[in-house]
Order: structure tokens, then C-alpha cells, then sequence
């Protein structure tokens, strides 16, 4: 920055609503010269609009998929063929809202660009977010289309018997939509990108990411929609798949040990740094950038469903990283996250803290590290 763009900088820092006017009186420049600095500051990132949102460091940009999430929960073993009775909930969902959501309660600054319908349910998704401290002002509507949704059938013990979603709107979106939303993402320390938006807007963003130094961490949503999962990982810090989504990018069933240490190398091998192979239950194995394989177990207390287990997983990773922590300890943190999940029939648990996150993780993992 030069030193009109720094004196204006530190004056927005003072006010982030002082008005053109008088950021002009105080510089002794013309109104029209300050719109200049301005808007060249806007384009470098250095500041983001009006009220003019200045560039944090810790801050979080979750990029993807928003839904609504109906769960269906049969009352009894389920027969195919007829009819069956169930509890039915409906929730907030989507991969990335699911993140952005538990960010923003572990007291993260976090935003959140998604794409709703202009519908009632687009508005429902949008302000529940908001509720948790969540940006959602860059998140595009768009006219005509349903909200997306995803209806679960599980068993009664949680586990998923049957996905649907309707995810029609996101084939709509277009590079253009997004790249005028990139000085707002640009201005993040960390984007959290989720594979729900067409190849072409993934490959952008991951591109753009690298290029500016932004550590970037994606998830695969679904091994039915491994397709938008671009060939080229290069730029992707962390990479969360599972075995199931693994084997329909690998081509190859990736069920036992050796083949989840393959499958995580070949991943590596597109792009990606670091791999977090997620087996739900079972736990998770980590492979860095420097070929270690790490094991993190999988705390379980009490299931009431797994509904976005790993959207909190990736939550608690990306918290542990924003503390400076070590990706190993950092997953730690994402299996917390994934246990306090698991614990609450909603897809996002609503009842936690980051006091409560900091005591689980000193009881399972903290306490149980040898000492040197």
C-alpha cells in the first residue's frame, strides 16, 4: 500500500461507516480522488465494500452447498415395496453451510457464499445461518429455482439408508456469478470449498487460491457427484474424502488398509497435500505432505445420527488450524467435532461450545499423548 491508501485504511479501521466525504476533509483530497484509492483498495482485496469490511486474517470463507435436509426415521424395520411410518424433521443443510454454521459457533469469523432459491426455504436456510454469526451476504438467490434439498432415510440407529437430493439450481451457476465474489473471498486467511458447484467454478476458485497463497480445504460431497471433483487438486491444502467417494474417483475399491494408504498417495499424487481419509465410525487416516500416515481414532459417546458428522469433522479441522496447530492435532479437533455431532439428531448441533470442545479434546486425546 502506498501512503494515501494506508492513512485511509487506518481512518476505516477508526469508523468503517465514515462516508467518502469525510474521509476526504480529513486527507485534504477531493471526494473523487477518494473514491479512486478506494476502489483500487476494493480490487487488491485490501477492503471489502461498505460498511468497508477490512481484510482479517482469521478469517473464514466457506464456499459450496446450502440444503434442506428431511430426515425420515422409520419407526420400525423397514419394508420395501410399501408404505412405511417414520418420524420426519427438517433441518438446515448443505456441506459448506454445515461448516460455516459450526465455525461460526465455535466463535470463527466465518461467511458463508452459497446459492438459494428465491423461495421461503432459501430465506429459512439464509437467516438460521445468520444466527450463528455466519456473513451469508454474498450467497446469490436465484429466481425460478427451488432451494436445494437432500430427504434422508436412516435406520433407527442413525445410520443412512438412502440419500435424495435435489441440487438442480447449482447447474445454473456460472464462473461470472462467482468471480465477482472473489475480492471478498480473496480477503480470507483460509476457504473452505465444497465439490457441490460445477467443475469449472471448483477449478477457479482453487486456482485463484494458490496463486494468492490462501489455504484452501475441500471436501468431497458424494461418490455420486465425484464428477465435479476436478482433475487437478493442486492448490488444495487439505483434501476430506472417504472410502466410498475415493473408490468412484479411483476407479477401484478402496476397502481395506494397504488400499486406503494407495488410494490417499494417488490422491496426493493429483494435487491435493494433505488427505484426510474420514471412515466415519472407525476414525480417520491422515496423509501429509511429507508421507507420514497418521491414525485418529473416533471418540463415540452417544449416537443419534451421523447426519453430518464430516462436515463437523472438517468444521474442527479447519478451527484447529485458525489456532495454529498442527494438522495432525487439528484433525483431533475435527473428531470432537464429529462426535458432538453425532450426539444430536439435527445435521448441526446447536448445543456446544468451544470451552466444552477444548475439554473433550484435552479428555481424549490430550491426556492419552505420551509424555516425552
Amino acid at each position: 500500500m502506498n501512503k494515501k491508501e494506508k492513512e485511509i485504511l487506518r481512518l476505516i479501521t477508526e469508523n468503517p461507516y465514515i462516508s467518502q466525504n469525510d474521509l476526504a476533509d480529513k486527507l485534504g483530497l477531493s471526494r473523487s480522488a477518494v473514491a479512486v484509492y478506494i476502489s483500487n483498495m476494493m480490487k487488491k482485496g485490501i477492503i471489502l465494500g461498505k460498511a468497508y469490511i477490512i481484510k482479517d486474517s482469521q478469517r473464514i470463507v466457506c464456499v459450496g452447498g446450502a440444503t434442506v435436509d428431511r430426515k425420515a426415521v422409520p419407526k420400525h424395520k423397514i419394508k420395501f415395496g410399501t408404505s412405511n411410518p417414520v418420524y420426519y424433521h427438517r433441518f438446515p443443510g448443505g456441506v459448506a453451510r454445515n461448516v460455516a454454521e459450526n465455525l461460526g459457533r465455535l466463535n470463527c469469523n466465518t461467511s458463508l457464499i452459497t446459492c438459494v432459491g428465491d423461495d421461503e426455504q432459501g430465506s429459512w436456510l439464509l437467516d438460521h445461518t445468520k444466527t450463528a454469526g455466519v456473513d451469508v451476504s454474498q450467497s446469490l438467490r436465484l429466481n425460478n429455482y427451488n432451494t436445494g434439498s437432500y430427504t434422508i432415510i436412516s435406520d433407527k440407529n442413525g445410520m443412512l439408508l438412502l440419500g435424495l437430493d435435489d441440487l438442480n439450481l447449482y447447474e445454473y451457476l456460472t464462473v461470472d456469478l462467482l468471480e465477482k465474489r472473489w475480492n471478498y473471498m480473496s480477503s480470507a486467511d483460509m476457504i473452505f470449498l465444497d465439490f457441490n458447484f460445477p467443475i469449472e467454478i471448483s477449478e477457479q476458485i482453487i486456482h485463484k487460491a494458490r496463486m494468492e497463497g490462501i489455504r484452501l480445504c475441500a471436501t468431497v460431497v458424494s461418490s455420486t457427484r465425484t464428477e465435479l471433483v476436478p482433475s487437478s487438486l493442486n492448490g488444495v491444502y487439505l483434501l476430506c474424502t472417504n472410502d466410498i467417494e475415493a473408490s468412484s474417483l479411483l476407479g477401484y475399491d478402496v476397502n481395506e488398509k494397504d488400499m486406503i494408504q494407495d488410494a490417499c498417495r494417488k490422491l496426493q499424487q493429483r494435487g491435493a497435500e494433505n488427505i484426510a481419509m474420514n471412515l466415519r465410525d472407525k476414525g480417520s487416516y491422515l496423509f501429509t505432505e511429507d508421507q507420514q500416515f497418521h491414525w485418529i481414532p473416533q471418540p463415540v459417546e452417544k449416537t443419534a445420527d451421523w447426519t453430518g458428522n464430516r462436515d463437523a469433522f472438517m468444521a474442527g479441522v479447519i478451527y484447529g488450524l485458525t489456532q495454529q496447530l498442527e494438522l495432525r492435532v487439528a484433525c483431533e479437533y475435527g473428531s470432537i467435532m464429529s462426535m458432538i455431532t453425532i450426539r444430536d439428531f439435527a445435521t448441526v448441533n446447536t448445543n456446544f461450545n468451544v470451552k466444552e470442545l477444548e475439554a473433550l479434546h484435552k479428555n481424549y486425546f490430550t491426556k492419552k499423548r505420551p509424555v516425552n
